[in-house]
């Protein structure tokens, strides 16, 4: 009795020592996965994170009658600071950005735009446009430091191949005639593109009592050019 009891605990034994062997090779082989799922985690994530390097930025005024930018001379890196002279809305700036991959650079835009037009400004719409889609973020005013963001949005489907974006500026303080307002934001986008950013001042929305008084001066207007031609 007890050497059959002994025969079967040593092959309890055996059969607890395969298993362990085979818990350990498990073990083994699921570190393995984990370590090469990892790798691939990282070399993904590397991949997505690649940034293009950018080799080159013109920009100029795409209608110098209503927005006058001087000649621009990119001096490298990623930030394009433009100035320039605003006689009415909307302005167009053409842009090219040249870059060493397809990667995703993300552009840091600064404008310094001085009040050239015949009314102070109390709102401000920056919209760009582009044969690819974009991201649009960090928009801030410095001068006036009072203005604020009023709306950030993404562009959608495009239309006719174009994708649009839009950031909306409001007032604080007005801007007015010969001062300026300072605004960035940054835009993202893949490797080398061309893009448009229009640029549209917004003036003071007149009052309730105001629309009434103008609509009573149009109409009293017609009246009496009516009784003139009667």
């Amino acid at each position: 009795m007890s050497g059959c009891y002994k025969e079967t605990r040593n092959r309890s034994r055996g059969v607890w020592r395969q298993n362990v062997g085979l818990d350990q090779k498990g073990k083994q082989v699921m570190k393995a996965k984990i370590l090469a799922f990892a790798a691939a985690a990282s070399l993904l994530t590397g991949l997505n994170t690649a940034r293009a390097n950018v080799t080159d930025i013109t920009y100029s005024s795409g209608n110098s009658a209503a927005l006058n930018c001087p000649v621009y001379t990119w001096p490298g890196g990623t930030d394009v600071n433009l100035y320039g002279y605003q006689y009415w809305g909307p302005g167009n700036i053409n842009f090219n950005v040249t870059t060493d991959s397809s990667g995703d650079p993300t552009l840091t835009l600064g404008n310094n735009i001085v009040n050239d037009t015949a009314f102070a400004w109390t709102g401000y719409e920056v919209t760009v446009t582009m044969n690819q889609t974009f991201t649009l973020s960090s928009a801030l005013v410095t001068v006036p430091p009072d203005w604020t963001v009023s709306s950030v949005v993404q562009p959608g489907a495009p239309v006719a191949g174009i994708y649009t974006g839009n950031i909306i500026f409001n007032a604080g303080t007005p801007v007015q005639i010969d001062q300026s307002l300072d605004f960035s934001y940054q835009l993202s986008f893949l490797g080398g593109v061309q893009f448009t950013e229009t640029l549209t001042p917004l003036g003071p929305t007149p009052e309730p009592g105001t629309c009434t008084l103008l609509l009573g001066g149009l109409a009293l207007g017609g009246w009496i050019a009516r009784r003139r031609r009667s």
